[in-house]
């Protein structure tokens, strides 16, 4: 049976092309000895590979968002909070040892200096009472770098030592502070180290600076060792003293399989729902009823869903919820929220359809909370506009990460004018729009 490639085989295989040349070169070097080795021609392919991957929308965002995983995971509500616990247990701590009446003690008798973890760790040593009084203001904001975090606990224990000898009449308290903190840096360091280099993203930065070597358009956050580091690539010398081959080969392929699975639980649905907004645009003759039009198209789509291989829930109640639509296949579930604008008997302002995206937003996040024992949820949700009026997005960009769940917004036309009538009237920035919880 002739095979027509879908769009998400296009796609890897175009990518995997582009690996493939990246191992060529990559072969042709291992045969120099490494201090002999010029990367100009494989800092080149790998331009190529990630130019490949920035060209295609679906895989430059999601590019674009594993780069910036880091800048996404400072901004989540959740890791804030982990970060709110972790200032508080060492800010906590330090108050119950200043608070202590033997504190003087402490401090008179104390026979060690520290390092200041608001600073840097290369600074010199302080005495522990000025320690302590920086440690009431501890912010992670100040520290210089994300491995001196980690640090912390064992700075607390060696303090916590100290106080044993001064026979206190109780450390419980103390001691259970820092066991909290132990296990708030743990989950820090989970998501902050473990997960962002396990998923790829630090491999992503990294070939995003080789792609921003040969392409001065695509800008990064300046700084000395970004700039050396530029200079390094413009010269073909290795970006680190460690580097070699078979790390960014391992970058290479991090990159490529964080795609692959994204891209196919994301793409096996979106090009129906992209099949679905041309069939409407084109071959729909508009007969819902205009005080029920988010109701009939809802089954238009689900129709059409069916027939694709999907096997559409709706209207099912959720703790107080109705949920619009939840299409599901044996390895993927999809949530769809519904929205139309601008097709019943009233006419709405552009605000309106922002407050309706907006709901859409609370509306599937909640029911994505309560879904969480649903087989195989993906974390995308969907929301279709049917609109009479040409909807387009700033810079290009129709979905946006929030607390973990893909927002996609698909404005699906039913046209009720020709086209040449059909005036540009609404531009919505997703930024904007789909805000953190």
């Amino acid at each position: 049976m002739l095979h027509f490639p879908t769009k998400t085989e296009i796609i890897l295989d175009s990518l995997q092309a582009r690996i493939k040349q990246i191992s060529v070169v990559a072969d042709s070097l291992f045969k120099h000895e490494s201090s002999h080795r010029n990367y100009l021609e494989l800092y080149k392919e790998i331009s190529l590979y990630i130019h490949a991957i920035m060209a295609q929308l679906e895989t430059r965002s999601l590019f674009v968002a594993l780069v910036g995983y880091k800048k996404d995971l400072y901004k989540d509500r959740k890791f804030i909070e982990l970060i709110l616990k972790i200032e508080n247990n060492v800010s906590g701590f330090a108050n119950l040892l200043m608070e202590h009446p033997e504190y003087e003690r402490l401090v008179d008798e104390s026979k060690y200096s520290y390092a200041n973890p608001n600073l840097s760790f290369s600074n010199p040593s302080i005495r522990i009472d000025i320690l302590l009084k920086n440690l009431q203001n501890f912010k992670i904001s100040q520290v210089d770098d994300d491995k001196s975090i980690l640090r912390i606990g064992g700075i607390l224990e060696r303090v916590l030592a100290e106080c044993g000898q001064l026979q206190m009449n109780s450390l419980d308290v103390v001691l259970k502070k820092i066991n909290e903190l132990h296990e708030s840096i743990n989950h820090f360091e989970f998501y902050n180290d473990f997960n962002c280099d396990f998923i790829g993203s630090s491999s992503a930065n990294k070939l995003a600076l080789i792609y921003s070597g040969f392409n001065p358009i695509m800008t990064f956050n300046g700084d000395l060792e970004q700039s050396f580091l530029l200079d390094n690539i413009s010269k073909g010398v290795t970006i680190s003293g460690n580097e070699n081959l078979e790390i960014l080969l391992n970058d290479c392929d991090k990159v490529f399989q964080y795609i692959k699975q994204q891209i196919n639980s994301q793409l096996s649905i979106e090009s129906y729902v992209d099949r679905f907004t041309t069939y409407i645009s084109l071959y729909y003759k508009p007969d819902f009823r205009s005080n029920n039009a988010e109701v009939d198209l809802q089954n238009k789509f689900q129709e059409f869903i069916f027939n694709a291989g999907y096997y559409p829930i709706s209207e099912a109640e959720l703790n107080n919820g109705r949920l619009d639509t939840l299409a599901s296949n044996e390895t993927n579930a999809f949530l769809f929220e519904l929205k139309q604008f601008d097709l019943g008997g009233k006419k709405e302002k552009n605000e309106d359809l922002i407050t309706k995206i907006r709901s859409a937003q609370v509306q599937s996040s909640v029911y994505v909370d309560r879904l969480k024992a649903f087989p195989n949820l993906a974390h995308y949700v969907f929301i279709l506009v049917f609109t009479n009026r040409k909807l387009t997005f700033k810079d290009s960009i129709d979905r946006i990460k929030r607390n973990d769940i893909t927002y996609i917004v698909k404005p699906i036309t039913v046209y009720e004018v020709t086209p040449s009538n059909v005036k540009l009237d609404v531009e919505v920035a997703i930024e904007d729009i789909i805000k953190y919880k």
